[in-house]
């Protein structure tokens, strides 16, 4: 059964970025201050990489800007369809996904969960 809508409906357009250019001392005050452990890093509108809060114990010590722990990005692109979407995130052991416009822009738009992407595989 197809389903044109794809990923579109479960995509999270309010997200927090950040800049490479960051203070590590700040990203984690940005995660503990709320509910935030995935975060786009953003430089002149392009994705440029990620950050998973949830991997900060393994930061490299003395790191002192996001550029020095972010990882190199991992994305989808938003007219992905969920099947692809599902290949992507277990062949990279993701459970949050940025979602860029395109290839050509690659101005990130969202992100979708691993949960929200099961619930949206389940209901077709």
């Amino acid at each position: 059964m197809a389903n044109n809508a794809g990923i579109r409906s479960i995509i999270e357009r309010s997200f927090v970025a950040v800049s490479p250019d960051a203070s590590v001392a700040a990203l984690e005050a940005l995660s503990d201050g709320s509910n935030v452990d995935f975060l786009p890093v953003v430089e002149e509108g392009r994705l440029i990489g990620t950050v998973d809060m949830l991997k900060r114990d393994s930061f490299p010590a003395g790191a002192k800007t996001v550029r020095d722990v972010m990882a190199a990005p991992k994305f989808i692109k938003e007219d992905s369809t969920p099947e692809q979407a599902v290949r992507f995130a277990i062949a990279e052991n993701l459970h949050r996904i940025a979602v860029i416009d395109s290839i050509a822009n690659m101005r990130c738009v969202g992100i979708i969960s691993s949960t929200e992407l099961l619930r949206l595989v389940k209901s077709r």
